[in-house]
């Protein structure tokens, strides 16, 4: 075998020089490349999760202030049957500084909604007109926060503006739970 030219020397170190460029290339440039390109994409996608959870988050606080406002106007349940008696004991108190006489009262049964139960009580009463309008005013008032759901008034007596009448009155109050 005869020895290499000068020649052929320099085409062949060019030749193994390409093949080793060509090889460093596609064995560990373009892996490199490919992996930073994931990496910047994955970053990207990360920082939009971040900014959605901080969104999340700011609407969570606004949440929970509004839930807070919403507790103090409406209160928070601990037990139904408490409940009951406050209320029941809340009417009375609304009757007897009207002038009505409360014939006969019970609680309704509790509906439950998502975060909230609506109680009602229903009152049998008789008095005057102007009594069970005050009765009625003192109920609704910003401390009792009860709403007129029913209403009958009747005549049931000889003496004028008597009436005798029957209501319910509902009031929600918000889960303990939530």
């Amino acid at each position: 075998m005869r020895s290499l030219g000068g020649r052929e020397k320099v085409i062949l170190v060019v030749c193994v020089a390409v093949v080793a460029v060509y090889a460093l290339a596609q064995g560990v440039i373009k892996p490199l490349q490919e992996s930073r390109t994931d990496i910047i994409l994955q970053r990207e996608l990360l920082e939009r999760e971040l900014n959605l959870s901080r969104q999340v988050l700011k609407k969570s606080r606004a949440l929970e202030v509004q839930y807070a406002q919403l507790k103090a106007v409406f209160g928070v349940v601990s037990n139904a049957s408490k409940e009951d008696a406050v209320m029941i004991s809340r009417a009375e108190a609304a009757a007897v500084a009207a002038g009505v006489h409360i014939v006969n009262m019970r609680p309704l049964p509790v509906i439950k909604k998502d975060i909230e139960n609506i109680f009602s009580v229903e009152i049998s009463f008789d008095g005057s007109w102007k009594a069970i309008s005050e009765f009625f005013y003192l109920a609704q008032n910003q401390e009792n926060l009860f709403k007129l759901e029913e209403m009958n008034l009747e005549n049931y007596s000889n003496s004028p503006g008597m009436l005798r009448g029957r209501a319910v009155f509902s009031r929600i109050r918000l889960l303990n739970s939530f």
